[in-house]
């Protein structure tokens, strides 16, 4: 259970126009310490744009975005970090090289990677180049730095999409430690039976803006057979046969 009392994370009438063109139209949630939300959404919905805007990769045109109840400025803007769909890695590096040159960065020593490289099954890969890691083992090695750093909210783009069901589970598993210490990540997916197995809540944006607000998986499962059925009513899917 977590902890519904206090926020980790909470977005205020966030917008963010491109050209004459609201792609954010005034979002506002919030994330609960310990928690895992799934972030769902058609292709164009705005989740991309959501996740880079919370985590400053791109400017807004107007809302708020605290963290802890503070509003995330440059002195604490660690405190929210974003990882995109695929990987940004060096592949002539090997995957120690990566994490000691991703020390470097965001300075923290590379001894303290040993633990999430066990966790994560890349011992036997993490003296080879990362031009032979598969693309699980590539966001296995990019999710490790951010863990180090231990920020309160953790923002994941389609990160378990296209990977295999090894490095799924390991992923899986080293999330749900990490939320245990009352962090909370923002999970955007298109793979919906995951989020459905993997999410404690969901969160549906449409055409940008916020079409379901927070609602526990478990509730949605009660009124609905699967997360598919749930999401293509909301968001007024048609299907084709």
């Amino acid at each position: 259970m977590y902890d519904n009392s206090k926020n980790n994370l909470t977005v205020s009438n966030l917008t963010k126009i491109v050209g004459k063109t609201k792609i954010l139209n005034n979002i506002s949630f919030s994330l609960p310490k310990g928690s895992i939300v799934g972030f769902l959404g058609l292709n164009g919905a705005g989740k991309t744009t959501t996740l880079k805007a919370i985590s400053k990769a791109i400017s807004i045109d107007s809302g708020t975005i605290k963290v802890e109840d503070e509003l995330l400025k440059e002195n604490n803007k660690n405190k929210v970090m974003f990882l995109p769909d695929t990987p940004l890695v060096y592949p002539v590096l090997t995957g120690k090289e990566y994490l000691s040159f991703m020390g470097d960065l965001l300075n923290y020593n590379l001894t303290d990677s040993s633990p999430f490289i066990k966790d994560l099954n890349l011992e036997n890969a993490i003296d080879k180049r990362v031009s032979n890691y598969s693309l699980g083992m590539k966001k296995k090695l990019t999710l490790i730095p951010l863990l180090i750093k231990k920020p309160k909210v953790l923002l994941l783009d389609e990160f378990i999409s296209g990977i295999d069901p090894v490095s799924m589970r390991d992923i899986k598993q080293i999330l749900k430690k990490y939320i245990s210490s009352k962090n909370s990540i923002l999970f955007s997916t298109h793979q919906l039976d995951v989020a459905q197995s993997f999410c404690d809540s969901i969160l549906i944006i449409h055409q940008g803006e916020i079409q379901t607000p927070l609602t526990r998986a478990e509730e949605v499962l009660e009124k609905h057979e699967t997360l598919e059925d749930f999401f293509i009513q909301q968001t007024d899917i048609e299907r084709v046969c």
